[in-house]
């Protein structure tokens, strides 16, 4: 288990709570313009996490809204990107603008099938953006690159996790850190529609 591409976990001091798989998975919108989808995962320690994925057509990242039932307000959690050994300094941690991201060489260390580019941004400040080591390797897995907060009192978690692809439409990473950039404007100034009659 790791936080793969974007996945959330609870923490216990630097430890991560990683949920194992979903009970339940229900499609709430189906498109053309928007996907959602609720996972319910199974409980653990009395904790039932809820996970709503919410991706627009068009865009690289999908709103990602985490509940823990059972929780206490305050609790650690956090979401990340898995950094792999093959690519072991890879990563982007951005405190100033709250975000982090990783270039991934998929299938070979070589990156013939080119680079898939993963992040994770945070539209609250964050506690800490940071890199934590694993204990042991895991898969190829030596750390992740984390946003860590605390639950707000509805016990909620929200942030944005996506990726893109060398061989389509991001060619470089300093693409995909200006797309971040101009997504993350994009939530924090949202277009308005006045209706006039």
């Amino acid at each position: 288990n790791t936080l793969g591409a974007g996945a959330p976990a609870l923490l216990d001091g630097d430890n991560l709570i990683l949920p194992d798989v979903y009970e339940k998975a229900e499609i709430t919108e189906n498109g053309p313009l928007r996907f959602t989808v609720r996972l319910q995962m199974y409980a653990q320690d009395g904790i039932k996490e809820t996970r709503i994925i919410t991706q627009d057509k068009g865009t690289h990242l999908a709103k990602v809204e985490v509940t823990y039932d059972g929780a206490k307000a305050n609790t650690p959690v956090a979401s990340g990107i898995v950094v792999h050994k093959s690519q072991p300094k890879a990563y982007v941690i951005n405190k100033k603008e709250g975000y982090i991201t990783y270039s991934d060489a998929l299938d070979t260390p070589q990156g013939q099938n080119g680079q898939l580019f993963i992040a994770c941004y945070y539209p609250k400040k964050m506690e800490a953006i940071k890199y934590q080591p694993l204990p042991e390797e895991k898969a190829g897995g030596i750390g992740h690159v984390v946003g860590v907060t605390t639950l707000s009192q509805e016990k909620t978690f929200t942030y944005y996790a996506g990726s893109a692809w060398s061989k389509y439409d991001v060619p470089t990473m300093t693409v995909w850190e200006q797309l971040i950039r101009h997504y993350a404007n994009n939530i924090k100034n949202p277009l308005k529609v006045t209706i006039t009659h």
